[in-house]
């Protein structure tokens, strides 16, 4: 094992201890799930960069889309809302780099409500600007500077791995809203604590590479057995989620910070000096 996810190992034993406090502590399934969520935003809180925030709510576009609830939401310095880990709020989506689905349990059913969710997710699009300043790889970029990615972590599971993959490979790409962008797939991970992990590759030619039996890189779905699933979500987080900047303008523009029909009124006597 090497040295991070040595370091980051311990997480993945935090939320199995957060599920036995909660059967423990608590016996609806709803109340549970709110323990488990805030366990795993403390979690990423913790390890993640300082320049990522991490909440929960509604995310919005310039268009006027609407996601619906989101369990764990990853913002970064462009979003200009800044609310409480456990306090749901509303978010630009521009100022989104992850969105995600907690699942105490993982079935067909659960599967078929979180790709509903990413779905959802996934219509909403960054807004192109002048100005902005990318970061990541090629790849990547075209996959999540677009429309940020979307996963799903399970502490337990019960749908069988190819059922789970044959589901992810088959669920229709979801188009932009004006049709201007790239039909995107409605998940891009699944994390499952009790079993290992399942990673969308796109194309197969992102940072994250891997090789087929012919030497060259696997696109699609594959999975893999761990026992340092978090550890995993948040490497691949750090290599995927999108990086900008700016030299110019700020997504909040988008929304009418910047509007400029208003009606003036000036005094009727003086003058004004103007810039």
């Amino acid at each position: 094992m090497d040295v991070l996810r040595q370091v980051l190992e311990p997480a993945d034993r935090r939320m199995r201890l957060a599920l036995d406090f909660a059967r423990a502590r608590l016996e609806h399934a709803a109340s549970k799930g709110a323990l488990l969520e805030s366990e795993l935003r403390r979690i990423l809180a913790e390890h993640l960069p300082r320049a990522f925030g991490v909440g929960q709510g509604e995310v919005i576009d310039s268009l006027g889309n609407r996601t619906g609830q989101i369990d764990l939401l990853i913002t970064n310095e462009h979003q200009p809302f800044r609310w409480a880990a456990d306090e749901p709020g509303i978010h630009i989506i521009e100022g989104v780099s992850a969105g995600g689905e907690l699942k105490t349990a993982l079935g067909v059913a659960q599967l078929a409500d979180a790709l509903a969710k990413g779905t959802r997710f996934k219509r909403l699009r960054y807004r192109s600007f002048t100005g902005a300043i990318l970061s990541g790889h090629d790849a990547d970029l075209e996959r999540f500077y677009e429309a940020p990615p979307f996963i799903v972590v399970a502490v337990e599971s019960s749908i069988s791995i190819q059922t789970m993959l044959d589901r992810l490979a088959s669920a229709p790409t979801v188009p932009s809203p004006d049709t201007k962008g790239t039909p995107q797939d409605p998940l891009d991970a699944v994390f499952l604590l009790d079993r290992g992990v399942g990673l969308n590759l796109g194309t197969g030619q992102g940072r994250i590479k891997v090789l087929g039996p012919d030497n060259e890189p696997v696109a699609g779905w594959v999975f893999f057995e761990t026992e340092t699933v978090v550890a995993e979500m948040l490497v691949w987080l750090y290599q995927v989620m999108p990086r900008y900047s700016m030299t110019a303008a700020a997504p909040i523009n988008f929304y009418g910070a910047s509007s400029t029909d208003r009606k003036f009124y000036r005094p009727t006597s003086g003058t004004i000096r103007t810039a």
